[in-house]
């Protein structure tokens, strides 16, 4: 990591913002979110267009039905958001499923001067965000889909806000989008990015009713770190052997289906890798259930620079303008890559239901991924490139 990163992230300073915060005990359930992990999901409708052309002798009425989303369901977890306005949202600019999630550290902090405040009335402050979550804060907007922050407070206990993404109320944009707020604090040395020390040890706190699978799916973004298949899968399997002892999403009947591993010269950074790989579900032999991961930052072989210098600016892809080009950049090179054409999307196409989950930059590739499956057709090479026939 150079020293312009770090000088550029901790240059933040701290935006208290207003929310409702949810305890753990008497949470309400949602019904966008409540998905168990044997059973089948409930299935996402798509909408149809009626046309009725009259004439003075017949009427002729045909039904148009809209193609069918690519990508169902979306779990992002410190992930840079990557679309300006209007922000990434499914057809019509509805709600994405699924959870993105980031964490943030709170203290109740009293003046210097104040001897006695501990013992009246201390000030609520945030001390630490996520700083990938937080790095393209007050630039581009998160995508149109419900929220978990994930809060560690006074070093005791763990809170967290939930935000409902709720197509039915009409709102077209939500204030939580642009969460976290661009003057909060992110620490880049003592920062709180890792998902097995700072994510699944929030996340167990939080009621499953509430968080869905998202617990389960950390395990997929962490063993995605590694470059080999054999290596991922081991990950998978022995996933309980690591440091929290969880169980991870093999103990669910999920297996490896497709992997690929492109590799490119970074320049001064040397070679970068990034890997993407597929699972998938066949506990119901009816309807298979897929998830595709994208790999986060490696910080080792330049991925950082995608949200650094030029590559922060906005360009077009997949038919829409206002998107980040580092990650654009990122997304174009591995739907291009021969393994991607040949591994990645024939697995894909064996799939009734994709979830696509990424940590960090595989998160904001998520994104990219999603607003192109979903929104994308008809804008040429972009989306041929990625796209693929939903099995239906």
């Amino acid at each position: 990591m150079n020293m312009a990163y770090k000088v550029l992230l901790m240059s933040a300073i701290l935006l208290r913002r207003q929310g409702v915060m949810a305890q753990q005990k008497g949470e309400e359930s949602s019904p966008l979110l409540i998905r168990n992990l044997k059973g089948k999901p409930v299935k996402t409708t798509t909408s149809s267009t009626q046309v009725t052309t009259t004439t003075s002798t017949t009427t002729t009425t045909t039904t148009t039905t809209a193609p069918p989303l690519l990508v169902d369901f979306m779990y992002t977890y410190g992930a840079p958001s990557i679309g300006r306005n209007p922000p990434i949202a499914n057809p019509g600019n509805k709600c994405i499923p699924g959870i993105r999630t980031y964490t943030e550290d709170e203290e109740c902090q009293c003046p210097w001067y104040d001897a006695w405040c501990a013992f009246n009335s201390c000030t609520d402050t945030i001390t630490n965000t996520d700083f990938a979550a937080h790095w393209y804060s007050g630039t581009y907007p998160h995508a149109k889909q419900s929220t978990i922050v994930l809060r560690w407070k006074n070093n005791a206990q763990v809170q967290y806000f939930y935000m409902e993404c709720d197509d039915s109320d009409g709102i077209a944009t939500y204030n939580y989008q642009n969460w976290p707020g661009e003057n909060q604090p992110a620490g880049v040395i003592d920062r709180i990015h890792s998902l097995d020390e700072h994510y699944e040890r929030r996340i167990v706190e939080v009621p499953p009713s509430t968080r869905g699978p998202l617990l389960e799916y950390a395990s997929v973004s962490k063993c995605g770190y590694n470059y080999r298949e054999n290596d991922v899968v081991t990950c998978l399997r022995k996933y309980n052997q690591q440091m929290n002892g969880l169980s991870g999403i093999y103990a669910y009947g999920w297996e490896m289906l497709a992997f690929m591993n492109h590799v490119h010269d970074n320049g001064i950074f040397g070679e970068d890798s990034d890997v993407a790989y597929v699972l998938k579900n066949d506990e119901d032999p009816n309807f298979r259930r897929c998830i595709i991961n994208f790999m986060g930052s490696d910080e080792t072989s330049g991925d950082l620079t995608n949200f650094m210098g030029d590559n922060g600016d906005p360009t077009t892809y997949c038919g829409r303008e206002g998107i980040q080009t580092g990650v654009r950049n990122e997304l174009w090179v591995i739907t291009h890559d021969n393994q991607y054409q040949d591994i990645i999307k024939p697995a894909l196409e064996t799939c009734h239901e994709v979830t696509c989950v990424g940590h960090s930059l595989g998160g904001s590739l998520c994104n990219v991924f999603t607003m192109c499956a979903n929104n994308g057709e008809g804008s040429g090479d972009d989306f041929d490139s990625l796209a693929w026939t939903k099995l239906v």
